[in-house]
């Protein structure tokens, strides 16, 4: 249970806002800390059961998601030898560019893992932002996303109705403001907004969800600028019946030389 949503900006900026939704008899995350892949830093929160992430952004702009494809589990999925599908994300925490991420992706094989979506962004050297999505059905090789209109969404709870209901108030939300996107709209949006500056209760079909066995954990934002990315992390409250516990993270942002294409 988790949505993504993002805007592209100028000169290799973009911002990505991503809400975590997970049972409420998880441990909670650790909070993003700077860390370092082979030599490369990286800022992500981390799931202490499985010692793996949700989401990571690296020193070189480059952001990989992930969110469970819970409708495609079935019965018959073996869980027993699966691994982790948080420590793919912090796997790719070093990756240089896209070609080292599509190449890297392509290794992954499914058949080890629980159905998931992974969704990254990369900075290109034409000054855009490129949006990639491949999807794993424990079938083996990955295959590229065939929809990735806002927001990417899952859910373990009445699939259709909940994500069908959250592209709704996004079209909605977005209509309002006349197609114009910034950071207020997607902040709102995640934050269970509504049109006319209302804001949903928080329940099993909500963006904040709460349900009797799960919730949103998180908020996180994270916002890669030319010289920085920066992460917004908000913790949830249990049953988000306080104010959520904010923390603003910062990381120089770098441009990949020879020495670290040369790794």
């Amino acid at each position: 249970m988790c949505t993504l949503t993002w805007q592209l900006l100028e000169n290799e900026s973009y911002e990505i806002f991503f809400n975590r939704d997970e049972s409420k008899g998880r441990e909670p995350a650790l909070p993003p800390s700077a860390a370092e892949r082979k030599g490369i830093r990286y800022l992500a929160p981390v799931d202490p059961r499985g010692g793996g992430s949700w989401i990571m952004g690296n020193e070189f702009g480059i952001v990989v998601s992930l969110l469970n494809w819970y409708e495609k589990e079935t019965p018959a999925s073996p869980p027993e030898g699966w691994r982790s599908r948080g420590k793919i994300v912090l796997g790719l925490a070093d990756v240089i560019d896209q070609e080292e991420l599509s190449q890297r992706i392509a290794r992954i094989d499914g058949r080890n893992y629980p159905p998931f979506r992974l969704v990254a962004f990369v900075p290109g050297e034409a000054g855009g932002v490129e949006v990639l999505g491949w999807e794993w059905k424990s079938r083996g090789a990955p295959e590229r996303m065939a929809d990735l209109a806002r927001p990417v969404c899952s859910s373990s709870f009445e699939v259709k109705r909940v994500i069908e209901g959250r592209r709704q108030r996004w079209e909605a939300l977005l209509a309002e403001a006349g197609g114009q996107e910034g950071s207020a709209l997607l902040h709102h949006f995640h934050h269970g907004g509504l049109p006319g500056g209302r804001r949903e209760p928080p329940d099993a079909y909500s963006i904040r969800v709460n349900r009797p066995d799960a919730q949103t954990w998180s908020i996180s934002h994270i916002r890669v600028c030319s010289d920085e990315v920066r992460f917004s992390y908000e913790a949830e409250t249990p049953g988000l019946e306080g104010a959520a516990r904010e923390s603003l993270y910062r990381l120089p942002r770098h441009r990949p030389t020879s020495e670290s294409r040369g790794r």
